[in-house]
C-alpha cells in the first residue's frame, strides 16, 4: 500500500488556540507540487522509522508548505505525540530537521482544488484586503495548508492559505474575529496543524 497522510474531520470552530509542539520539516527546490512530493517522501521515511531511534511516529495533517525563496519550498508536518524538540528522534537525513511550533493567530482562506500559484495569490489578496479594513495586521507571509487526503501524487481536494496575524488593539480579546463574512475569510486562533490520524 502506498504511504499517505490521512485527515480527520476538521472542526468548524472559527477560533482555536494553537498548541505547542514539534514539526518535522525539510526544504526542497523546484516546482511547488513536485517539491511537495519529494518532501513527503522524506517525511514519511522519518516518521516510518528512518530515524536514529528507529521509532515509528504519528504525524498530522495539514501538510504545511511555505515559500522560502523563489523556487525553494519549506514543507512540514506536525509530530502528534512529541511536545519537545529534545525528545524527538533525530533524523538520519541531513535535509530534515525537527523544530518547535509556537502558538500563532492565523487569518485563513479555504479553497477547493489544487494549490496553484494563481489560486494562492488570489487567496492571499483576499486576506490582505480584509486585514486592511480591520484592526489586524500580517506578521509574516502566507503558508499553504494542505488538508488532504494527501499522497505523494497530485490530488484534487482542498487547501488553506494562512497568514499569521496580530491584533493592533491589545485591550480587546485575542479571540475576536475579523469582520470578513463576505470575503469568506476565517481568521482563527487555530493550530497550524489540527489533529488527524497517524501516517500509514
Amino acid at each position: 500500500m502506498r504511504p499517505s497522510l490521512q485527515p480527520t474531520v476538521q472542526s468548524r470552530s472559527a477560533r482555536r488556540q494553537a498548541p505547542g509542539g514539534c514539526l518535522a520539516e525539510t526544504c526542497v527546490k523546484g516546482d511547488m507540487t513536485l517539491a511537495r512530493g519529494t518532501a513527503l517522501l522524506r517525511l514519511l521515511k522519518y516518521v516510518g522509522g528512518d530515524n536514529r531511534r528507529t521509532a515509528r511516529l504519528d504525524a498530522e495533517l495539514p501538510v504545511l508548505q511555505h515559500r522560502k525563496a523563489p523556487g525553494l519550498w519549506q514543507i512540514a508536518v506536525r509530530l502528534a505525540a512529541v511536545d519537545d524538540v529534545r525528545t524527538a528522534p533525530a533524523p538520519r537525513a541531513r535535509k530534515l530537521r525537527i523544530v518547535a511550533q509556537e502558538p500563532t493567530m492565523w487569518a485563513v482562506v479555504t479553497r477547493r482544488g489544487r494549490p496553484t500559484d494563481q489560486a494562492i495569490q488570489r487567496a492571499e489578496t483576499v486576506i490582505m484586503d480584509t486585514l486592511a479594513r480591520s484592526y489586524w495586521f500580517a506578521t509574516g507571509s502566507a503558508t499553504i495548508r494542505i488538508l488532504g487526503p494527501v499522497s505523494v501524487l497530485p490530488f484534487v481536494g482542498s487547501f488553506e492559505v494562512a497568514v499569521p496575524v496580530f491584533r493592533q488593539l491589545q485591550h480587546q480579546s485575542t479571540g475576536d474575529c475579523i469582520e470578513c463574512r463576505s470575503a469568506r475569510l476565517t481568521p482563527a486562533n487555530r493550530p497550524a496543524n489540527p489533529a488527524s490520524l497517524p501516517i500509514h
